[in-house]
């Protein structure tokens, strides 16, 4: 924004900076903002995004698909707890949730085409809170991120699927909760081909 202002008078037209607040959140505050009015009058954006992955200073462009769609699930797994000396009285939902976390990580690796990428992360596992009891209860949840909405439907199901029969299979029960967030984010080839790409925008980007 600084460095925009300092050149203002060599752009042509009007520049409107936008921040959307509550972005990792559902449904987050583009939403609210469009329905406010902020895109009035408003004929392209090009959003920012922060990549640790790129150098200091520098701007990276890309068209078409550049940032996947991004999903997030729950898994509840209902056994029957015991003490930890007499496991066959329960239905460990520990045990159960360690295969199932196996078995879905083969749903990428198995179920979809490997020409479409497509991520399936376990980000967090809880079960029990000692170290002599087998718990009765146990909870997953992760993040899916794909490009294509066919494989995006394919894992959604096969989450569900897999869930079901993992868990039957031990003797548990479950609950799956899948949450869709927004769409793969697609950048117009045309606006990625302006002049500004390698003009002077990009020169006051690397400015210190």
């Amino acid at each position: 924004m600084t460095v925009l202002s300092e050149v203002k008078d060599k752009i042509e037209g009007n520049v409107v900076f936008i921040h959307q607040f509550a972005e990792e959140q559902l449904p987050g505050g583009a939403k609210f903002m469009i329905e406010d009015g902020c895109l009035e009058g408003v004929d392209v954006i090009y959003g920012a995004h922060v990549a640790a992955t790129f150098p200091t200073g520098s701007v990276g462009v890309r068209e078409g698909y550049s940032m996947a769609a991004y999903d997030s699930f729950e898994i509840e797994i209902y056994g029957k707890g015991a003490h930890g000396a007499m496991p066959h009285l329960s239905v460990d939902p520990l045990v159960t949730g360690c295969q199932l976390v196996l078995n879905l990580q083969q749903i990428v690796s198995r179920r979809v085409n490997p020409i479409k990428p497509a991520v399936l992360t376990i980000g967090s596992f809880n079960s029990g809170q000692t170290f002599n009891v087998i718990p009765g209860t146990g909870k997953i949840t992760g993040t899916v991120r794909t490009f294509d909405e066919d494989v995006r439907d394919l894992i959604e199901k096969m989450i569900g699927e897999i869930t079901k029969t993992t868990c039957e299979g031990a003797g548990a029960t479950s609950k799956y909760n899948y949450r869709r967030g927004y769409p793969a984010l697609w950048n117009h080839p045309e606006e990625n081909r302006k002049e500004w790409r390698n003009s002077r925008i990009i020169f006051l980007a690397k400015k210190k």
